[in-house]
Order: structure tokens, then sequence, then C-alpha cells
């Protein structure tokens, strides 16, 4: 059972929503099948598979009678959501490993009272690969991957539901562990600048990077 929090049932979100103090928990009903195994002391597989029976499922909708481009959370009915995941892992030598997960969700949810509904936020197909390298001791270089296929969202109006379209993306991240208490990291995500979006009219950051320093004492 999730309750809905204060947030989904009073925000106003500065205008875009209005409240709704009857939201109901969204109640479901999980099965979850894992298995695991080390096929040697440096290789490691896993698979997950997971059902789910939705009720009184919570997402916000469109709803014109409060004004162009307001939303509200409500229990729009009941879904059914199945999916897999397999992660694996794999350290050939101690300075070098390689490891990633696959995820794949299928969702499908009856809202009668809302037309043409669909289901938004969730890709389809999420995947996730990294490679871990220490050229000396002190130093972590960590690239990696991310891909995810389309996903649903819809217009303010609720007019259209439609896909964002699938995304790839590059990351590099290097640690240097300068001292027992001192971490220096820095890297860049998103390294090619990739144009994607995940929300209607929301569009991702491009390219960014980052400095950081953590001290512990």
């Amino acid at each position: 059972m999730r309750f809905p929090t204060l947030f989904e049932r009073f925000s106003t979100r500065f205008g875009g929503a209005t409240s709704n103090p009857a939201l109901q928990p969204e109640r479901a009903l999980n099965y979850d099948l894992g298995w695991s195994s080390q096929f040697a002391p440096n290789a490691r597989v896993s698979v997950d598979l997971f059902y789910s029976f939705v009720n009184n499922l919570i997402q916000n909708v469109p709803v014109p009678a409060y004004g162009p481009n307001v939303t509200q959370s409500q229990n729009i009915g009941s879904g059914r959501f199945a999916g897999a995941e397999v992660s694996a892992d794999y350290q050939p030598r101690d300075d070098f490993s390689l490891g990633g997960n696959l995820t794949v969700m299928r969702r499908r949810v009856y809202a009668p009272y809302i037309p043409n509904f669909q289901p938004i936020g969730v890709p389809d197909i999420k995947l996730f690969l990294y490679a871990g390298y220490r050229p000396i001791p002190t130093v972590a270089l960590t690239p990696n991957i991310e891909m995810a296929s389309n996903r649903w969202t819809s217009t303010p109006d609720g007019s259209l539901y439609y896909r964002t379209g699938t995304y790839f993306l590059t990351n590099f991240n290097a640690d240097w562990q300068a001292s027992e208490n001192i971490k220096l990291s820095a890297g860049v995500r998103n390294l090619f600048d990739q144009l994607y979006t995940l929300t209607n009219g929301f569009p991702e950051p491009g390219r960014s990077m980052y400095l950081a320093l953590k001290a512990t004492f």
C-alpha cells in the first residue's frame, strides 16, 4: 500500500494543479522471483522477475474544468505491471571491472473515464553499463553509458499522449583519494550533449561537468 503524500493531496504547484483531499491510497499485490549465481570468484549474474496488480493507481491527470494546463493527482484505475531485470558484474583483474543491468517493463492501466490514457514516466527498456579502472590504487576512472527507450508523456491539457523518444548518454567520472580523509571527484554527464526529454515541455540538461571535494574528520 502506498499512501498519498500531502504534496499529492493539497499542493497547487504554483497554480499548475488543484488539490484532491479525497485521494485514496494506492494498493498493490506484488510477486517477485529472483535468482543469482556467482560463476567464479570474480563474476556474478542476477535475474529478477516481477509482476504487480495495482488498484487505485495515483497519477497526475489534466482537469480542464479548473483551467487550461491544470492537473490533479487522482486514483485513475487499476493496472498490471510486469518486468524483468538482469544484472552482471565481472572483474577480470584487480584494477579493472565491468558491469551493468538491463530492465524491461510493461505497464497496462485501465482508466475508462480518461480518453486515450497512457501510463506516463517509465520507459519500456532501460540499460546501464559501466567500466572501472584503477591505473594507480588512489585513482578510479569510471566511464558509463545509459540508454532508455520511449516513455509516454502528455500535453498539459491531456489532449495528446505521445512517446518522448529514445536517449543514449555517455558519462565519465574520476575519483582521486588524496588522503585517508580527502577525496576529489570530477566528471562529465551527457558527454555528447544529446537533446532529450522525459516530460512534455521540460528538456533535460545538456552536457554538464562537475567537481566535488569530500572531506571526513
